[in-house]
């Protein structure tokens, strides 16, 4: 009995403790769940760099607003100088032109389209040849008109009644009388784009004017006017107008009736109101040959109306 008591204690004594290794293990054992048999392991994945999407570019409603019974005046004044050379001549003729003018909204319907009457108010004139005294002309102070005036006081008052669209679009109405001026650049109303647009968009107006063949001939050409919708800050919209010839002209006679009808220039276009308030347009133009071999017309041209 001793001596299996001995080897007991001898082998409690050689054996390692095991609530102190357990405890050992427990207190030095890693924290980390990966560290532990068959605990799940987190998986990392890279971040991906995700590429913004372009701001699309504002867009544009560019429409005109008639108000029924509203006048809208926008004088409309006209500076130009014309040299015209054969040989040794030359010819110099200085033209300047003032003319009150407004039209009347008669009516406006659903699509915002309006019928109107439109109205020279009044009209000053005034020229010179060479550098010379001028003549000049005022209807408002009823005066007999100057030798070549005489027809100006007949183009006072009403002159037609048209349908404007929301584009600035004319249409005649049957029966109006007398009819409306077709030359661009007396126009109440510029055409603008029948969608949304933004800056840099582009539309087109093509035109008809007459030209003289001869005495008692004469023939249409197409003029293109291209708008560029350049700018917007805050209400105000400004548009390059600039004016191509689409029909082929070759004839110096014909040639020199356009030294003076295709303008170009600025716009401004107020968005809140939906009225043009400045049209800044100039031409500047040479044409030779006009007259056989050494001649020439060269012409100035500028045209300036502000809404008032």
């Amino acid at each position: 009995m001793f001596a299996a008591g001995a080897l007991t204690a001898a082998l409690l004594a050689i054996a390692p403790p095991q609530s102190s290794s357990v405890l050992a293990a427990s207190t030095t054992a890693p924290t980390s769940t990966s560290a532990v048999v068959g605990a799940p392991v987190a998986t990392r994945h890279p971040i991906a760099a995700v590429r913004p999407e372009p701001l699309k570019p504002p867009e544009y409603r560019l429409v005109y607003k008639f108000q029924a019974n509203e006048d809208v005046h926008m004088p409309l004044s006209t500076d130009s100088r014309m040299v015209v050379q054969k040989g040794p001549a030359t010819v110099t003729t200085t033209n300047q032109s003032t003319v009150e003018r407004h039209f009347h909204v008669v009516s406006v319907d659903a699509d915002g389209s309006a019928v109107v009457d439109l109205f020279i108010d009044s009209v000053k004139l005034s020229y010179s040849f060479n550098n010379g005294t001028p003549t000049t002309y005022d209807t408002s102070k009823k005066d007999t008109p100057p030798r070549g005036f005489e027809k100006v006081p007949e183009s006072v008052g009403p002159s037609g009644q048209v349908r404007f669209s929301p584009q600035g679009k004319m249409v005649r109405l049957a029966g109006s009388s007398p009819k409306p001026s077709t030359d661009p650049s007396e126009n109440f109303l510029d055409l603008l784009p029948a969608k949304p647009v933004h800056v840099g968009d582009e539309w087109f107006d093509d035109i008809k004017i007459p030209v003289s063949i001869s005495r008692n001939l004469s023939q249409k050409i197409t003029l293109r006017r291209r708008y560029t919708l350049e700018s917007v800050d805050g209400d105000v919209a400004t548009i390059r107008l600039r004016t191509v010839e689409i029909t082929p002209v070759q004839e110096p006679m014909i040639r020199a009736q356009l030294v003076q009808r295709a303008p170009e220039g600025k716009i401004t276009f107020s968005l809140a109101r939906g009225q043009i308030t400045i049209r800044d347009l100039n031409c500047n133009r040479t044409e030779t040959g006009i007259m056989g071999e050494g001649s020439e017309i060269a012409a100035t041209t500028h045209w300036k109306g502000s809404l008032r």
